[in-house]
């Protein structure tokens, strides 16, 4: 799953559901200030190189909507070309996931704390968010600023319930 990060941070994180359903999350990939181009090879790279998968390829990779967007707001010039088109080129085909945010959380709070691990020691940026992260004063089923709050990061939880509402 990816949540694509224009001028924020580009979060990535590779997950697997087990035949009891368990959702293990391998790793994850939290970079900014990167051109989509660089963020595509470094995740290809880290797919190719993962050790608790022999580098095999993800099933799917869901991402928010921005990443078919065909304008960055913060571009002088709007692009024809977007963010899932570049991975596209790359070899990295992202499929839209479902952003429901109500559903999501709902979705990932069923799994705990029994069925959704994370491997230690490569989900350092989700680990701190998990850590950081509180529910909304104004909605309590969604998480500080509902996601338009720039004081919170919420990059690497956003993709992750994109890839347990994808499971």
């Amino acid at each position: 799953s990816i949540d694509p990060g224009w001028s924020s941070p580009c979060s990535f994180g590779l997950s697997a559901r087990d035949f009891e359903g368990n959702i293990h999350r391998i790793f994850t990939y939290y970079e900014e200030q990167k051109r989509p181009q660089d963020h595509a090879k470094d995740i290809l790279k880290m797919i190719q190189d993962c050790k608790w998968t022999d580098g095999r390829m993800p099933y799917m990779i869901v991402s928010g909507k921005d990443a078919f967007a065909h304008k960055d707001r913060y571009a002088i010039i709007a692009n024809d070309v977007t963010f899932a088109d570049v991975f596209r080129d790359e070899g990295l085909v992202l499929t839209p996931a479902t952003t429901d945010r109500k559903q999501g959380w709902w979705a990932w709070k069923s799994l705990l704390p029994d069925k959704y691990f994370i491997f230690e020691g490569m989900n350092q940026p989700l680990i701190d968010e998990i850590s950081a992260v509180i529910s909304d004063g104004k909605d309590v089923e969604d998480i500080q600023g509902r996601g338009n709050d720039p004081n919170v990061s919420d990059h690497a939880l956003d993709e992750s319930r994109y890839s347990i509402m994808a499971m």
